[in-house]
């Protein structure tokens, strides 16, 4: 009797029913699972973000650390406008040449 190598013999699809039955438990248990992340997402209708806790009251330079806040604010704000107008500028600008390039062919 040799052992070490397996048999070159054919193996059968055939499998035992009770392991049907758990792989059919576990793909039923995924589906499950992915429709209720899809259930979650869509009434979010995006992912949650992380709320800021702000400063505490008792904190002793609050006021100043709420104005720098703000100015950090407004210059992102202003940055986004610009960026923005940028980008619409420039799409502008390829539309209209892509307008001039087909006219003109």
């Amino acid at each position: 009797m040799a052992l070490g190598r397996p048999s070159k013999k054919y193996k059968g699809k055939r499998q035992k029913i009770k392991d049907k039955v758990k792989i059919r438990a576990k793909v039923a248990e995924s589906h499950r699972q992915a429709r209720k992340a899809s259930r979650k997402f869509a009434a979010t209708g995006r992912v949650r973000k992380e709320v800021d806790p702000g400063v505490p009251n008792n904190h002793p330079f609050k006021a100043q650390i709420l104005a720098e806040m703000e100015k950090q604010k407004l210059i992102a704000k202003e940055e986004a406008e610009a960026k923005r107008a940028a980008c619409t500028k420039a799409a502008k600008a390829r539309k209209a040449a892509k307008a001039s390039k087909g006219a003109s062919q």
